[in-house]
């Protein structure tokens, strides 16, 4: 009786062994599971909240559309800044224009003040020596040859401080006297039907004749 009581002691405990090792390997199993589970949970929440963002965006088929409509957009912008580009080079080239249509004006002005300028002080230098000339006693003239041609001598007329000499374009040479010591600029006009007469004024020399 003690015999059979103890193998039956035995086999409990091998029983129970048995069952401890099978709920260890069930338990293990459920911890597996339910690692399992909760990484399913986990990627199902993400995916969840990745889904509500997705949402926020709009679909592809609208998204080209809006790709399509940027592109036309930056199109047109290009051709308008290019347009207006053009516009102002042709602005500058204008400006420029008008620029130097003043500058030419400017110019003409100025040189119109100094031609006024010039013929001021000439007609009141010979108004200057007219009265210098009515003060001394008068103006002595003396005229030599004054036939038009080829041969013609330089035609002399003096007021007895100052010397004129007057001569035909063949008889420039002329006026290159030794005696006469030119204070003035050679001005060619037309004189006794000559083709051009060219006249200075000059101071008397040393000699005065």
């Amino acid at each position: 009786m003690a015999e059979r009581e103890r193998l039956h002691y035995e086999q409990d405990q091998q029983q129970i062994k048995e069952n401890i090792t099978k709920s260890e390997e069930e338990l293990q199993i459920l911890v597996h599971k339910l690692k399992e589970a909760k990484q399913e949970r986990s990627n199902k929440i993400e995916y969840d909240e990745l889904a509500v963002e997705v949402t926020k965006f709009p679909s592809r088929e609208l998204s080209q559309d809006n790709i399509a409509s940027l592109k036309a957009e930056i199109l047109e912008l290009e051709q308008e800044a290019y347009q207006q580009s053009q516009v102002m080079e042709l602005r500058k080239k204008q400006f420029f224009t008008a620029l130097l249509c003043l500058q030419s004006i400017q110019e003409s002005i100025e040189e119109d003040q100094r031609e006024e300028a010039k013929r001021l002080f000439h007609k009141r230098t010979h108004h200057d020596d007219d009265e210098e000339e009515e003060e001394e006693g008068g103006f002595d003239e003396t005229v030599d040859n004054i036939a038009p041609t080829t041969s013609t001598p330089a035609i002399a007329v003096t007021n007895g401080l100052d010397r004129y000499i007057v001569a035909s374009a063949t008889h420039q040479s002329s006026l290159s006297f030794g005696m006469i010591s030119w204070s003035g600029r050679m001005v060619m006009e037309e004189f006794v039907g000559q083709p051009f007469i060219g006249y200075a004024q000059c101071s008397r020399s040393e000699s005065g004749q």
